[in-house]
């Protein structure tokens, strides 16, 4: 009876379940705790992820595209792009492959520049931007942008640039035309 009551004290003030259902207590081993509570966290995380990817307008990130890119924050532009990510540029009919391609490519790109975005719109998944890019000796530039969005990041962009000029209208059309 002395033992008996010396197991249960142990049992009351340690491990209960060892008493009574041992392979358990085997099942909760150090490394078995921590994988059971990595696979928590790691469903945890995704789960979160899916929330915030649910819960972001592709508008704003197409808005926070801008504002990384005003910013020079490379690093921040790249986790808005998919890996696979895709910029085609069909007045010029070239395209550019990758999120790292991207990135690098405007990272490079002579400074003295700045980014004013004049108008966001977006319908479902589908983003446009109209955007005013002045720089000193290169521009002023406008940039007509498509974006698909997924989820929290672009996964293509086609884009249109055109320089900001007054061209004197040929006589035939410059009754209808006037200067901005």
């Amino acid at each position: 009876m002395r033992a008996n009551r010396g197991r249960l004290a142990t049992c009351l003030g340690g491990d209960l379940l060892s008493l009574f259902f041992p392979p358990l207590v085997a099942a909760r081993s150090p490394a078995n705790v921590e994988l059971v509570q990595e696979r928590h966290n790691r469903r945890l995380r995704l789960s979160l992820d899916q929330r915030i990817m649910a819960a972001v307008e592709p508008s704003d990130v197409v808005a926070q595209l801008w504002s990384r890119v005003q910013a020079r924050d490379w690093v921040g532009v790249g986790d808005l792009l998919a890996e696979d990510f895709v910029l085609e540029w069909p007045h010029d009919r070239v395209r550019l492959r990758g999120r790292a391609n991207f990135v690098e490519f405007n990272r490079s790109y002579p400074e003295g520049w700045s980014i004013e975005v004049l108008r966001i719109v977006a319908q479902g998944n589908t983003v446009v931007s109209e955007v005013r890019v002045p720089h000193p000796t290169f521009g002023p530039y406008f940039a007509l942008s498509f974006y698909e969005v997924d989820g929290s990041r672009i996964a293509s962009w086609r884009e249109y640039w055109v320089i900001e000029a007054y061209d004197e209208p040929v006589a035939e059309r410059a009754r209808w035309f006037e200067p901005m």
